[in-house]
């Protein structure tokens, strides 16, 4: 790939596509996002996000299970992603619990 290409390419990921800035700051066109994407890739998303907060020292083929997980039982995964998040702790103790 030309590094222009590539250039152009990861500035467009880093600054975001036009159509992203708008879903971020239309309420109405996030939910109608969150609704496009599949449960197990939230569920994942979401483990990932709490397991990342409790080890982030962990290398990312230690955190190969949760891809597994996900696939096979969402609704668990995303159980399990809320119980992390709450056992960790809030983000930012100045705000409170999670």
């Amino acid at each position: 790939m030309p590094a222009t290409i590539l250039q152009s390419s990861v500035g467009f990921v880093r600054h975001g596509s036009p159509c992203r800035s708008l879903v971020r700051r239309d309420p109405a066109r996030r939910e109608a996002a969150a609704g496009l994407v599949p449960q197990p890739v939230l569920a994942h998303a979401a483990l990932l996000s709490a397991l990342a907060r409790l080890a982030p020292a962990a290398a990312p083929g230690e955190l190969t299970f949760a891809a597994r997980l996900a696939a096979t039982e969402p609704e668990t995964t995303a159980d399990l992603a809320t119980l992390l998040t709450r056992a960790a702790g809030p983000a930012d103790p100045a705000k409170g619990p999670a």
